[in-house]
């Protein structure tokens, strides 16, 4: 029972810790998941651009878990995901969060759930880098 109540205070915690990552994070953890989900030059451009890519790989999933807004479990969380993308430069409204986050995406491979979030994103243009 003190393990569980020490384990829980220690997850709590944690997500208090939680701060959208810089720039220049955010930049690390991209060019890591370009790397690690073999992610082609050709779709990494559009990506850098704004624009879904026609082969996402896993990088959706992988950026959204380095940046401390993905679990395979519950998906993006909107809090998290609003804050991050918005200190890094984009704009994005958190009504239109839910709209693309809604159960109906859900997949039972995490890569292809957090693919159809961001696509749902990118088609809407709820996702749109700031001017």
């Amino acid at each position: 029972m003190k393990f569980l109540v020490v384990f829980c205070a220690v997850l709590v915690l944690v997500h208090a810790d939680w701060k959208p990552m810089t720039s220049e994070e955010w930049a690390k953890h991209r060019a890591e998941c370009f790397e690690s989900e073999k992610i082609s030059q050709h779709c990494q451009e559009e990506i850098k651009r704004g624009e879904f890519p026609p082969e996402p790989g896993c990088y959706f999933r992988c950026i959204g878990v380095k940046a401390g807004m993905w679990d395979d479990t519950h998906g993006f969380n909107m809090e998290r995901s609003h804050d991050s993308l918005t200190a890094n430069g984009w704009e994005v409204d958190k009504d239109n969060l839910k709209k693309c986050y809604s159960a109906n995406q859900k997949d039972n491979d995490p890569c292809k759930w957090a693919a159809a979030i961001a696509k749902c994103m990118f088609d809407n243009k709820y996702l749109k880098k700031k001017a």
